[in-house]
């Protein structure tokens, strides 16, 4: 049954080159990714299994309540988030190569018998597949982190 939409702080993540990864690789980095976000968001006190998460496959969509400062969430996913995937590079343990673009955005998000839906939405997964958000991605290779908001 279809939910009235709420408004929500979004952020859409997406894992650059995800595709051309082999199978293995691609749920390594799926792992890894979930493990970074949440290290990130530690770092404001915050605990992200309290927000609604959508996989999209070579990403991740989190609906952050409303309730939540974006200040705390604009810091988590930024700065936080950026140490935690330079970190994760710099470990001794090899790894492979995870750059992230990353849209954030906030607004109505409903749901139906098949997932999230709305506009807001839309727009924020627009912004983390842009093409001048991919390039400027590609033209820094120390870059690991990319955000639109």
């Amino acid at each position: 049954m279809p939910r009235a939409p709420l408004y929500w702080s979004l952020a859409v993540f997406d894992i650059e080159s995800f595709g051309r990864r082999t199978d293995a690789v691609q749920q390594r980095l799926r792992s890894e990714l979930r493990t970074a976000v949440a290290a990130a968001f530690a770092s404001v006190r915050l605990d992200v299994s309290a927000f609604e998460s959508n996989d999209t496959g070579d990403g991740l969509i989190l609906r952050i309540p409303a309730s939540v400062s974006k200040h705390d969430v604009t810091t988590a996913l930024t700065g936080a988030l950026n140490t935690e995937l330079i970190r994760r590079t710099m470990s001794p343990r090899p790894v492979e190569e995870m750059r992230l673009r990353l849209a954030l955005h906030a607004g109505e998000v409903g749901e139906d018998e098949h997932g999230i839906v709305g506009t807001d939405l839309n727009t924020a997964c627009r912004l983390v597949d842009a093409e001048v958000v991919r390039d400027v991605l590609r033209a820094d290779d120390r870059c690991y982190l990319d955000v639109v908001v």
